[in-house]
Parts: structure tokens; C-alpha cells; sequence
């Protein structure tokens, strides 16, 4: 029986090692990543647009979206730090590493617009694995509120559906996670300046 265990495991994990072969980025308009999420986010709907967005396809099918946007938090949304509003991926796909791979790809596309951080939320009870993995941190703890809307900023918490008005988005509290890019626009300024003095000598 453990052999036959173990034979099993085994052509699993060269199984998800083949389809994990087969995954690749394709190019995602945001309005089409906000009706994946619409179909597929456990607990959130879609946002009001965003700066761009990725997805990811196994064997021409979209397994997963990621949304990028300016910060919903005014004080955060200081020009040079964008916000992932929103990562949804289909159920039975974890083992592939789809929401390492877009959160990755969404720094990447970042740090090339030259943006200097990335930030993104979780609840509170989900464990962030993901975003460990690719390099997150958590940098603050935001406390639950019934509402989002404010004088100073009016939102909607609530979506019209079919079946009556649901939540937008979950009111209870968040982590809030953030990873900060490498900029290398100075020691490219400092290397241009440098051939240029040489240049003229």
C-alpha cells in the first residue's frame, strides 16, 4: 500500500510539474479581468477599473486575473505606489503557483512603470503563502469598518444583483501587504554621466 501511495504522489507532482509547464502569461484587458472576477471571486466584486491587468492560461484557458490600480487609500495613492485591488484564480489550480506567479508579474510591470511599491490586502484570517512567496510583507493591520464611504470620498458598498444588494467588498479587518521595488534610474543616471565624461576627454 505505501508503494502504491507512493507511485501515486509520484505521477501527481510530474503531473502538475507538466501542466505548470504549459502556464504562460497573456495579455488581459481590464475589462475582461473584472468579469473573471464578477464569475469567480469568493468574496469580492469587481473594481471601477485600474491601471492594467494580467492573467495567466493553462493550455489556452484563463485560470487566473490580477487587477492593478491606484490606491483606494487617499493617503497611499502618493504617484508612485499602486495598489493589486483584486487576484482571483479558478479552484483546483493552488498547486500550480498561479497567484505567486501574478503577484510576481504584477511587481514586475510595476517596477518597469517605475512605480517604487506595491501593496495589496488580505483578511485577516487568510495566511498571505502567496505573497510571502513573492516577497510581500506585511506592513500594517487595517481595523474593521461597516462602511468605506466618507464624506470626503463617496463609495458604493454595495452591488444591485438579482437577489438584492450584496457587499461589495468584505467590511472586516484586513492585513495590509507591501513590498517595496528596486529602482535603478540614478545608477543608470551616474553610468550615462559617466560615459559621457569620458567621452568628452
Amino acid at each position: 500500500m505505501g508503494r502504491t501511495e507512493s507511485r501515486r504522489s509520484q505521477i501527481r507532482n510530474e503531473l502538475v510539474r507538466y501542466i505548470a509547464c504549459e502556464m504562460i502569461s497573456v495579455p488581459t484587458p481590464i475589462k475582461y479581468a473584472c468579469a473573471f472576477v464578477a464569475r469567480h471571486h469568493r468574496h469580492c466584486k469587481p473594481p471601477n477599473g485600474g491601471l492594467f491587468a494580467v492573467g495567466v492560461a493553462v493550455k489556452g484557458e484563463t485560470v487566473g486575473v490580477a487587477i492593478v490600480a491606484t490606491p483606494v487609500a487617499r493617503p497611499l495613492a502618493n504617484g508612485i505606489t499602486c495598489e493589486i485591488t483584486r487576484l482571483c484564480v479558478l479552484d483546483g489550480v493552488s498547486e500550480l503557483h498561479v497567484c505567486s506567479h501574478l503577484y510576481g508579474k504584477c511587481v514586475r510591470i510595476a517596477r518597469e512603470m517605475g512605480y517604487e511599491k506595491v501593496i495589496t490586502y488580505t483578511l485577516e484570517e487568510e495566511p498571505g503563502t502567496s505573497l510571502i512567496a513573492a516577497g510581500f510583507h506585511i506592513e500594517a493591520t487595517v481595523p474593521a469598518r461597516d462602511s468605506w464611504n466618507t464624506p470626503s470620498r463617496s463609495r458604493t458598498d454595495t452591488v444591485p444583483t438579482l437577489f438584492g444588494d450584496e457587499p461589495k467588498r468584505p467590511t472586516g479587518p484586513k492585513k495590509r501587504w507591501a513590498r517595496t521595488l528596486k529602482r535603478f534610474t540614478n545608477v543608470r543616471v551616474e553610468a550615462v554621466g559617466t560615459l559621457r565624461g569620458r567621452t568628452v576627454a
